[in-house]
């Protein structure tokens, strides 16, 4: 008997096992096997799978094995924990994510033994409890993730429990390390860029941030809230936080906003902008209260704020913290190290020029931090990282005199650092940037950025006084070309805009540039180097790029700019100029560049020749009896132009078949009336479709 017991138990399991890997795109979940996953059935299959039992994801594998792009919808673990491993491979899931009543990440519990690794996420996640992007109840281990969605919890400080993360909400005893936040983080009572509340015994290693944080109450760009008897070691902030209470309470920091319980915070950078909102705000944590050890860390980011500010800590209220080794770059701070006063040994500030180099070679060693030239320190772990090699790079405000430069008084013209492929751009007229070197063009308020591609951070500087560099004396040249065409049913067609300059030229940037175009005849979809924007005006299309990089050029040698990618449009005219409207570069230029105009032309015409078109009316297929009723199709044709037609009658399974033939000439018929005997189609809905010379139109009728 129990050996019959045994066998069915067996055969229940072989079933339960093949009937699921049927179901998925491939593996049996084992380790050597893993279930493949592919599409947006296979995530709704694991979440109700793990919904079925508490223990069925235990030591079972899952493989990402291509982008899920199409807004993944179903979260996983909202009535047991995945306890499962799963590997994305480092493939992309996009969800779309949104509750009002419940909390909203792509796994909602991950338990002790469950492990998500090398995964990316992107798209929207939003609740009005807690969000995240990954986890929202975390025991278990992340390892190589990546967020790029948007987070938000719109629960706004109703309940200590409703918080917002890029990784993870709210931390149990779980850890997360080499992982990254892109994302903008929002909302909730606390929020962080990897987790916004820490919980318990939980730890986080060589984790980044370049995403936008604010929470309702304690902001972090690494912990909203600290870990307990944790650790948050060898992590990179450069994205800006802030929070959003108002009434004096609250509090920011570049790693940590607030941290009650014992935690180690050691070896952790921030270059990222700080902007008080709360009690307080600090360059590595913003309200520090009871045991652990703080030590090691750095801060080069600016701080927007008044009391309760420091370079490295806000507001310490704790006696019993091991505080030691930490530093700051005085020319971006304006406040002191901890509660606004510099603490020897403990929380110092520097000038910039002696925190690069190998200037903080004796205080922080060797063992855990690199050191180059005209650069800030680094983590060893992370210095290969974008994100990194931003953070490491500086701008070298005056400090010639003993009165130096500030980030909130600027009066003398400055250098930014260039290695490692980062670019400076500003938001204002306020600065003029030429390579490396930075006028102060106008008095106020600008934004600089430092970029690698679209990953940043943000330098707020306010100029008191003029100071101009000698201007550049390039003169380029930026033209469009001429496109002869003789297919107006184009898709992707690529037009290119060149650029010449008179000299060599390398590290150039355009901020703008506009290109017009009759949108009739062309409409872009997207370009290849910079931001496309698209506006309407009448018949006209402007496209706006910004942010544009000149390739490098030698003297007199003409190179493309950028590809314009769109379709062309059978439109009511035959040609069209295409003209660059405005160009700004990102220096100043002694003379405005010479732009050249280009066109696009088409072989149709509206009085006769190749392709004779009218334009008094659209062209369609109408159906004139629908449904159908006696087998016969009634159908008007309504043509434009000149050529071949055809009429095809396509089934819902897609099997098409042509029913009628017939030629437009040039002084003949336009509006035709066809009879067609549909006895052997069956009951069911179909599709007309009117093939003509450059398009097809379209529309369904029922047959009864």
């Amino acid at each position: 008997m129990q050996q019959k017991i045994f066998l069915s138990i067996l055969i229940f399991t072989f079933l339960t096992v093949t009937n699921l890997s049927a179901q998925f795109s491939g593996g049996n979940g084992t380790q050597l096997s893993p279930y493949l996953i592919s599409n947006k059935n296979d995530m709704a299959l694991i979440a109700d799978s793990v919904n079925s039992s508490a223990n069925w994801s235990r030591n079972k594998h899952f493989k990402l094995i291509s982008d899920i792009p199409d807004s993944v919808k179903t979260v996983i673990g909202n009535k047991y924990d995945f306890n499962g491993v799963f590997d994305g491979d480092n493939k992309k899931i996009t969800v779309s994510l949104n509750s009002t009543t419940s909390d909203m990440a792509l796994f909602i519990a991950l338990g002790a033994d469950g492990v998500l690794k090398n995964l990316i996420i992107d798209g929207v996640v939003t609740s009005n409890r807690s969000a995240a992007g990954f986890v929202i109840r975390h025991n278990g281990f992340i390892e190589n993730c990546v967020n790029f969605s948007s987070v938000t919890s719109t629960a706004n400080g109703s309940g200590t429990t409703n918080n917002s993360g890029g990784i993870v909400a709210n931390n149990g005893r779980g850890s997360v390390s080499h992982s990254k936040n892109h994302g903008s983080v929002q909302g909730g009572w606390y929020s962080g860029g990897i987790m916004a509340s820490g919980g318990d015994d939980g730890t986080v290693k060589f984790c980044l941030n370049a995403g936008f944080i604010s929470g309702f109450r304690c902001s972090g760009g690494i912990n909203g809230t600290g870990i307990n008897r944790g650790e948050i070691l060898f992590s990179i902030n450069i994205g800006t936080i802030t929070n959003v209470k108002g009434d004096g309470l609250g509090a920011s920091g570049g790693i940590v906003g607030w941290k009650s319980g014992p935690l180690i915070l050691s070896n952790n950078i921030n270059c990222g902008l700080l902007i008080k909102e709360g009690a307080a705000c600090g360059g590595i944590i913003g309200n520090l209260q009871g045991l652990g050890t703080l030590s090691d860390n750095f801060s080069t980011g600016a701080i927007i704020g008044d009391n309760g500010v420091g370079g490295i800590i806000g507001i310490n209220n704790s006696n019993s913290i091991t505080i030691s080794n930490n530093f700051y770059d005085k020319q971006m701070c304006l406040y002191g190290g901890i509660n606004g006063k510099d603490e020897a040994g403990r929380a110092e500030g520097f000038l910039t020029k002696e925190l690069i180099g190998d200037n903080l070679q004796s205080k922080l060693g060797n063992i855990n931090w690199s050191y180059s030239n005209n650069l800030y320190p680094t983590l060893k772990a992370l210095e290969n990282e974008i994100i990194s090699k931003i953070a490491r790079s500086p701008a070298y405000l005056d400090d010639i005199n003993a009165d130096f430069d500030r980030q909130n008084n600027v009066r003398d013209c400055f250098t930014v650092n260039l290695e490692n492929g980062v670019q400076w751009r500003n938001a204002f007229d306020i600065l003029q940037i030429k390579n490396e070197n930075v006028s102060l063009e106008n008095l106020g308020e600008d934004t600089l950025y430092a970029a690698i591609s679209d990953v940043r951070k943000t330098i707020p500087l306010t100029v008191k006084d003029l100071c101009q560099l000698i201007t550049n004396t390039t003169k380029y040249t930026i033209r469009a070309s001429k496109h002869p065409l003789t297919d107006p049913t184009r898709r992707n067609y690529r037009v290119p805009i060149f650029i010449k300059a008179d000299e060599y030229v390398s590290g150039s940037m355009i901020d703008s540039l506009v290109v017009e175009i009759d949108r009739r005849i062309f409409y872009p979809k997207r370009v290849d180097n910079g931001d496309m924007s698209l506006h309407f005006e009448d018949t006209v299309i402007k496209m706006t790029f910004e942010n544009v990089t000149v390739p490098e050029l030698k003297a007199n040698e003409e190179k493309v700019l950028l590809t314009i990618r769109g379709d062309v449009l059978l439109g009511e005219i035959d040609s069209s100029e295409i003209k660059i409207d405005a160009v700004k570069f990102a220096e100043q230029l002694s003379e405005k560049p010479e732009l050249i105009h280009g066109f696009i032309t088409l072989d149709i015409c509206a009085e006769g020749g190749g392709r004779l078109v009218w334009f008094d009316y659209s062209p369609e297929v109408i159906v004139k009896n629908n449904p159908v009723i006696g087998g016969i199709l009634e159908l008007q044709c309504k043509t434009i132009e000149r050529g071949s037609y055809s009429l095809e009658i396509v089934d819902m399974l897609g099997k098409s078949e042509t029913v009628r033939e017939f030629t437009v000439s040039a002084n003949g018929k336009r509006i035709f009336d066809f009879e067609i005997p549909i006895s052997n189609f069956s009951s069911g809905a179909y599709f007309i479709i009117m093939n003509t010379p450059t398009a097809k139109y379209s529309t369904k009728f029922v047959v009864q």
